[in-house]
């Protein structure tokens, strides 16, 4: 009928849209016809909200479904509703920082060294690659003195 179902909102009409700040991708204007717009475009990096480990995971968009839904690199056929923008902490670290990472085997603090921060999100460190860094922080100056291999 030429309408479009939003999230807040059935029927809307389309001069009652605008575009975003950024463009559709081009799998996101193929939907346009079917009623569906999509917030995300493939190689988007985002975080996607996983049942299963309780807690939100650094993801890739790999595209978009006819649905409307995103597969992403970690699952498929995802709604938007489990997928945000990835969080900007100021908490970020850098490579050569040293920081502390919460080794859940062990059940303590490790003192480690920031190898490479990943297009992903996470963080390649001295004692383990891939780390979230929900499970890093950082150390105080008199703890960064410390020596650490890597």
């Amino acid at each position: 009928n030429g309408t479009y179902d939003l999230d807040c909102k059935q029927n809307v009409q389309p001069e009652k849209l605008r575009k975003g700040p950024s463009q559709l991708s081009s799998a996101a204007t193929s939907l346009v016809g079917t009623g569906v717009l999509a917030a995300y475009k493939e190689g988007d990096r985002v975080e996607y909200f996983s049942g299963s480990q309780c807690r939100w995971i650094p993801a890739r968009v790999l595209g978009v479904t006819p649905s409307g839904n995103f597969n992403l690199d970690c699952k498929s056929d995802v709604p938007s509703s489990k997928i945000r923008p990835p969080s900007k902490n100021p908490g970020d670290y850098e490579v050569g920082e040293v920081v502390e990472y919460f080794g859940a085997s062990k059940g303590l603090w490790i003192s480690t060294k920031v190898l490479k921060v990943n297009e992903d999100g996470t963080y390649d460190l001295a004692c383990k690659p891939r780390v979230l860094s929900g499970n890093m922080r950082k150390t105080s100056q008199k703890e960064a003195a410390v020596d650490v291999n890597g």
